[in-house]
């Protein structure tokens, strides 16, 4: 099958206007890339390594092949958004051509005490107490190395007890259900949008050996089972889909239950904490890399 992809050339804290544009006109999928220096073992240490070549920033998403005008309707959306229109390219690709795309550019990162996400093509040896997560992000968002998956990676490490129930909303490559299962958790919901995402995020569980994880095609919590609750709820996506959110997890994120948001721009922050206390969940733990915000909220008893 062929996509066109549709490529924009903008700034780091343009990302989530920019994203939400591209998925507000239709995109099957959003992958993100920039200038950034993998984390990766050297010498016995994690540490960043220099003089990696870097990568210009982009915005990429993809749209049926005969999809022709969105690129006029995207260029001028993003121009009454932004104030003026950044640098937006098109062109014509196959399934193998989006997959692969990337690869070149992700090497394993380490995202908490333990915690290891290594792509299935990378080598990594692991150290004692290691637990490793090998993905394949194939056509869905989730490697491991943006700032909002190593952020929502450490918040899940910090507050997961083994055995608790855990659902993951818009899962992506099944990175962050993976880690929860991997981590302990005995149950796992990893609910995603696009059924080419919740595709990849099931072999991607299968290939880990992650029994624990459960994939379904869903918008936000609409799969979930009748009467189902939860532990731990994990949501790394976009401020507005969080805000739209929260108020959902009212009988379905149990009393004392641990909320974590992922994927705010800090422009946003605000925003999204007035309305978890609006709706009884206490804001803990707010991380911060770069411009991109992560909350870990409980809910009040």
């Amino acid at each position: 099958m062929q996509w066109r992809r549709i490529i924009v050339h903008s700034e780091p804290e343009q990302e989530e206007i920019v994203t939400n544009i591209l998925l507000e006109s239709g995109a099957q999928g959003v992958a993100v890339s920039g200038s950034w220096e993998d984390d990766i073992s050297r010498a016995g240490e994690w540490d960043y390594v220099d003089g990696l070549a870097e990568v210009p920033y982009s915005v990429e998403a993809y749209y049926g092949a005969d999809d022709e005008r969105v690129t006029g309707k995207i260029s001028w959306r993003l121009e009454a958004a932004l104030g003026a229109a950044p640098r937006v390219e098109a062109e014509t690709v196959d399934d193998a051509d989006w997959m692969n795309a990337w690869k070149e550019f992700f090497g394993p990162v380490r995202a908490g005490d333990h915690l290891v996400v290594k792509p299935t093509w990378s080598e990594y040896d692991a150290y004692p107490g290691d637990i490793v997560v090998e993905i394949d992000p194939g056509m869905a968002f989730g490697a491991g190395g943006h700032e909002t998956t190593r952020m929502s990676l450490r918040l899940i490490e910090q507050f997961l007890y083994p055995g608790e129930t855990v659902i993951d909303v818009g899962s992506g490559s099944g990175v962050l259900a993976i880690a929860a299962a991997k981590l302990g958790a005995s149950v796992v919901y990893a609910l995603e949008a696009d059924p080419v995402a919740a595709d990849v995020a099931r072999e991607n569980a299968a290939a880990n050996g992650a029994d624990a994880v459960q994939v379904e095609h869903s918008d936000l919590l609409a799969a979930l089972p009748a009467g189902m609750q939860a532990d731990m709820v994990v949501a790394n996506i976009i401020a507005d889909v969080i805000i739209r959110l929260i108020p959902e997890l009212d009988g379905v994120l149990r009393q004392s239950g641990m909320f974590i948001c992922s994927g705010i721009i800090d422009s946003r922050l605000d925003d999204v904490l007035e309305v978890l206390r609006c709706n009884a969940l206490r804001p803990i733990v707010v991380e911060s890399d770069g411009e991109w915000r992560s909350v870990a909220a409980k809910r009040k008893e």
